[in-house]
């Protein structure tokens, strides 16, 4: 998760950049993301990184006074229509360790993998998606007969104080034939703080997860 979160702040520092990551409800400048890149950096260089707990990396990539108040000039430059209260949200989001484990979570890759495996619903819904149909097309490619469109995933995320929410895409183009479909799926998870069960160093979430799939 860790890893996700880190590979997708620094993708999105470069124009390819394949995600949008907002923070309550705000997408983020590149210049904000490149602080996010370059404390992730410094995370990265310590020596005992591979033994960082995901607590500790929460602690260091946590915002200080400083990169709060250049974050806040950044976001007065960035949108004129943010509202003062709207910063001050944004702010003590980064600023917070529950806000920052809000964004690893937001960040993690393997939701949809997890929501096929937990709902007998989603797997049947999900059954000619990229990621359902794998063994079959696995079979068709010997054959010439089906292709994957091998493009990016597309992944949307937003993290708050309290929670998270990402939409993540991905799609599979089959040729059958004489006809070709593209094959879309989209997987929605959105976590809520437990406050109940979380702790001072621990936070805890409850997740709910969906997805929808479409034929083009």
């Amino acid at each position: 998760m860790t890893m996700d979160a880190h590979r997708c702040i620094k993708e999105q520092t470069k124009p390819s950049g394949a995600a949008k990551i907002t923070c309550c409800g705000v997408e983020l400048s590149k210049d904000i993301l490149k602080k996010f890149a370059n404390k992730i950096e410094k995370i990265e260089q310590d020596p005992k990184y591979i033994q960082n707990t995901l607590e500790e990396m929460v602690k260091q990539l946590c915002f200080d006074v400083n990169d709060c108040a250049e974050v806040r000039e950044l976001l007065k430059q960035s949108n004129g229509n943010i509202t003062d209260d709207k910063i001050d949200e944004i702010i003590a989001c980064l600023a917070s360790p529950q806000g920052i484990t809000c964004f690893y979570y937001s960040s993690a890759q393997g939701y949809q993998t997890r929501l096929q495996h937990t709902s007998q619903d989603v797997r049947e819904l999900l059954s000619k998606s990229l990621d359902g149909a794998t063994s079959l097309t696995l079979h068709l490619k010997k054959s010439g007969n089906a292709f994957f469109g091998s493009g990016k995933y597309l992944n949307e995320m937003d993290f708050t104080i309290n929670g998270f929410s990402q939409k993540m895409y991905s799609m599979a183009v089959n040729n059958v034939g004489n006809e070709v479909k593209l094959q879309c799926s989209r997987y929605f998870t959105t976590g809520r703080v437990d406050e109940q069960n979380s702790k001072i160093d621990k936070v805890t979430f409850t997740f709910f997860g969906a997805a929808t799939t479409a034929d083009l």
